[in-house]
């Protein structure tokens, strides 16, 4: 019994374990940069697209209309975002960390590493149980919402 859990600690990583780290660590760099980038173009967007509106809407007296609009959609966008960039940081320190482990041998950045993945993957998880339980709570209403009529 003894044996078994010792057996645990001697776990090690081979050459063939080391070139799928590898591999995945510069697959999750290359996601993460995308996932940042397009969020920085969301940003962008949201930021000139408002204002390019604004200023076509204001002529019209339509300003007020247009500003609650856009303060609604800046709000939707803030939360898009961060939705997005939270895991992406996660997800290229994961790769950062990765990689420089792998260079320099070094088990404390392979375990931050690692760590990161976890937490990449636990906000994935806990934000879909989220989008479940909101889907179910849509259904109920809806069905309660039909039983009505």
């Amino acid at each position: 019994m003894e044996n078994e859990k010792s057996s645990l600690f001697d776990l090690g990583i081979d050459d063939v374990g080391q070139s799928y780290l590898l591999s995945t660590a510069k697959w999750n760099r290359f996601l993460a940069w995308l996932g940042i980038i397009g969020c920085s173009l969301i940003i962008l967007l949201v930021v000139f697209g408002s204002s390019f509106f604004l200023s076509r809407m204001s002529p019209f007296g339509r300003s007020g209309f247009s500003s609650g609009y856009f303060t609604g959609a800046l709000i939707f966008y803030v939360v898009f975002i961060g939705l997005f960039i939270i895991p992406n940081v996660y997800r290229l320190n994961f790769a950062n960390k990765m990689l420089m482990a792998l260079r320099t041998n070094d088990q404390q950045l392979l375990n931050e590493s690692l760590s990161n993945l976890k937490s990449f993957s636990k906000f994935w998880g806990i934000l879909a149980i989220i989008i479940i339980s909101l889907y179910a709570i849509i259904f109920i209403f809806g069905l309660i919402a039909t039983a009505m009529f």
